[in-house]
């Protein structure tokens, strides 16, 4: 019985080597289940991945990236491993990864910090002005940190799902995996400091990792990009990157829209000014007809798939992330995020933010809305 037991665990073990993929995809899916036809099995899908799923791989994230992942620490390298490796597990048909190695262009986001200041600031207040003085203080301090990053490479990471029938019909999502601390009283940036970055953006980080595996499992007429993005907190220099290299490309095809996963763990009853959980919202441009109709039907697939959250539609072009440089190239975009004006999540930028102070029923819901919102878009369901 010894040695049967040994034979038998032996052979189990040359089969998980010979075949990595039992392991590599855990979500696997029936031919009849990988064409989405309604809304009941976009939920079937979303429950797939559930809270403690997000839970554990969140906490694991941030675990393995510790004390922070400020663009070139120890953390950060982990984050860029942490990813690829999950991405890679991910080799169903049509599914690929891609690593975009770039040079951080350090001249681009010195001219951003300088020019913002210039339009918002310079140009708004007198040089003695208290706000003035404050905004001159950061944005110095911003110059002085990038110019510290000259010559410093930075690595995207792009999953894409390849459409079995319009593979020219791209969607495009996006996080956002590096940080960095800000002081919250002057602004002005703190590199040595611990960030775990659970919300910003950790939160986005993981629930787009598991919006891959599920669409690694499934047939899709359309293409799906997830790209998750190096040094945006450094002028939003990974997103810039990605378009300066395949911006040309998308524009000869038909990109449906952009969606930045921002942010998507806070939510608090108590802070929030209207007093209401999850109270998020997406934010697009105002008077854009285009980026209006896309957020309506993100919002449409989210509500049919999972009402027990809401995205509130914003349109007040809130420009503070990569979204804006899909914007500044002519995509359309929007951002998904937590509602900035009624429940801002006060550990932004700070050594506090933890997994611990994430709402993670919240976070869920988030996930699941997002799911049901890119697989309705994907498949046509609308009803």
């Amino acid at each position: 019985m010894i040695k049967y037991n040994v034979v038998v665990f032996s052979f189990y073990l040359l089969l998980l080597s010979l075949s990595p993929n039992v392991l590599a995809n855990p979500i696997m899916l029936k031919d009849h289940e990988k064409k989405i036809k309604n809304f009941y099995q976009i939920k079937s899908l979303a429950d797939k991945v559930g809270r403690k799923d997000l839970e554990e791989e969140i906490r694991k994230f941030v675990a393995q990236t510790r004390p922070s992942r400020i663009v070139n620490s120890p953390g950060h390298l982990a984050a860029q491993k942490y990813i690829k490796d999950e991405l890679k597990k991910l080799t169903l048909p049509g599914s690929s990864v891609t690593e975009q190695d770039f040079i951080l262009d350090v001249d681009s986001a010195i001219k951003d910090y300088r020019d913002e200041f210039q339009k918002e600031i310079a140009e708004k207040y007198d040089v003695k002005d208290p706000l003035y003085q404050k905004w001159f203080k950061v944005t110095d301090s911003m110059v002085r940190l990038t110019n510290k990053y000259r010559g410093t490479k930075g690595k995207n990471l792009i999953f894409e799902k390849k459409g079995v029938s319009r593979p020219n019909d791209i969607l495009i999502l996006g996080a956002n995996f590096d940080t960095l601390v800000h002081n919250p009283e002057t602004l002005i940036p703190e590199p040595e400091k611990a960030m775990p970055g659970a919300d910003n953006n950790a939160s986005g980080v993981v629930a787009l990792l598991n919006l891959a595996k599920i669409l690694n499992a499934l047939d899709l007429p359309i293409t799906v990009k997830i790209v998750f993005f190096d040094a945006e907190e450094l002028s939003f220099l990974g997103s810039k990157a990605y378009l300066d290299q395949y911006g040309e490309e998308l524009k000869k095809q038909n990109v449906m829209g952009f969606i930045n996963i921002l942010m998507i763990g806070h939510d608090s009853k108590r802070e929030d000014k209207e007093k209401k959980n999850n109270n998020m919202a997406m934010y697009f441009r105002p008077n854009n007809e285009r980026e209006m109709s896309f957020a309506g039907k993100i919002i449409n697939g989210g509500k049919k798939t999972w009402s027990a959250i809401d995205f509130k539609p914003v349109a007040n072009a809130m420009n503070s992330s990569s979204h804006q440089v899909f914007w500044d190239r002519g995509f359309d975009a929007v951002v998904m995020t937590q509602n900035w004006e009624s429940d801002f999540n006060p550990r932004w930028h700070t050594p506090n933010d933890f997994v611990e102070t994430l709402n993670l029923s919240t976070w869920t819901s988030a996930f699941k809305f997002i799911t049901g919102s890119v697989l309705s878009l994907s498949f046509g369901v609308e009803k």
